[in-house]
């Protein structure tokens, strides 16, 4: 008899249509894989997003459309988790693809794999606005460094029996809060060869770098996720707690929250110093301009440096 499970495809959008309806959508339809069930959660959009995908629906019986109040992707996904019938399920940012092959990939995986293996991954081509590629192979291990959500599969029944959710309250994180959700209890796995295609913005925009307002709606995420998980951090050692310190400080700092900034940046540095974290924290101490000056300077300097590497794509 052979395995053909249905896999629930689940694509939280707003406001963005032609990129939804050109690039996410159809790399869904196109699977070679058939049995699938493309369920576009609306979040409230106000363009022409409906009036495209239900165009499309008239002809695509294996398309969805559900359109909610703008409440942000989490609530997004919880909702499509929640309408979704298939034995898989996986999400799909609006504005990035799947490779053709991705979905059979992932059952032919999924088939061979025991049952505490509950959520996967293949391969990612970056691309950026240049049309560069470089090849990414996303690793399980650290486990408390990875963020899983959009382009994983996930065994349907996992989300039922654990009551496992994408938070809303940790908007930023949520994809990091999934993942420990998952490790909790089950394992991953990763396909090397590349299956997904993400589409990197390269160039943010000027207000995004420059205003604290952007910055400061992570905040309470980041508090919020600090209190559930700090215990697991320091468990896991003085690597661990101190990422988790020095990531909250880039929060605080960019969101203008010096004093906490440096703090989380200090704690960092005690728990495990390196030259990242003692650099940091020596911006921090000349305050919110400079610190965001250098901030900005260096993850430019970064994305050219990555726009650079000859990663080849397999």
């Amino acid at each position: 008899m052979s395995y053909n499970p249905k896999v629930s495809i689940i694509i939280p959008t707003f406001n963005l249509s032609k990129i939804l309806m050109n690039r996410s959508i159809k790399s869904v339809l196109d699977q070679t894989y058939q049995n699938i069930e493309c369920l576009v959660i609306d979040d409230g959009s106000t363009d022409d997003t409906e009036e495209k995908v239900k165009n499309l629906m008239t002809h695509e019986p294996r398309l969805k459309y559900f359109k909610l109040k703008n409440g942000g992707q989490s609530v997004a996904k919880n909702f499509g988790i929640k309408q979704a019938q298939g034995e898989f399920i996986a999400f799909n940012d609006h504005d990035d693809a799947y490779l053709p092959e991705y979905v059979q990939k992932a059952v032919e995986a999924f088939r061979h794999l025991p049952a505490d293996v509950a959520y996967l991954s293949g391969g990612v081509i970056n691309e950026d606005e240049f049309g560069r590629k470089t090849y990414y192979l996303p690793q399980l291990e650290p486990f408390w460094k990875l963020s899983i959500g959009n382009g994983w599969v996930f065994r349907q029944s996992a989300f039922e029996k654990f009551g496992i959710h994408s938070d809303p309250s940790m908007s930023g994180f949520e994809d990091l809060d999934l993942h420990l959700q998952f490790r909790q209890h089950f394992r991953g796995y990763v396909i090397d060869v590349p299956l997904r295609l993400y589409f990197l913005r390269t160039r943010p925009s000027s207000s995004a770098l420059s205003s604290s307002e952007y910055h400061k709606r992570f905040v309470r995420s980041f508090e919020n996720f600090f209190t559930k998980y700090e215990k697991l951090y320091e468990n896991q050692g003085e690597e661990a707690i101190s990422w988790l310190c020095f990531f909250g400080g880039l929060v605080y700092m960019r969101a203008s929250q010096v004093d906490k900034g440096r703090l989380f940046l200090k704690r960092s540095r005690q728990r495990q110093p390196s030259f990242k974290n003692i650099l940091y924290s020596g911006f921090a101490t000349f305050g919110y301009k400079p610190f965001l000056i250098f901030d900005n300077f260096k993850n430019s300097f970064m994305r050219v440096i990555r726009s650079l590497l000859l990663n080849r794509v397999p």
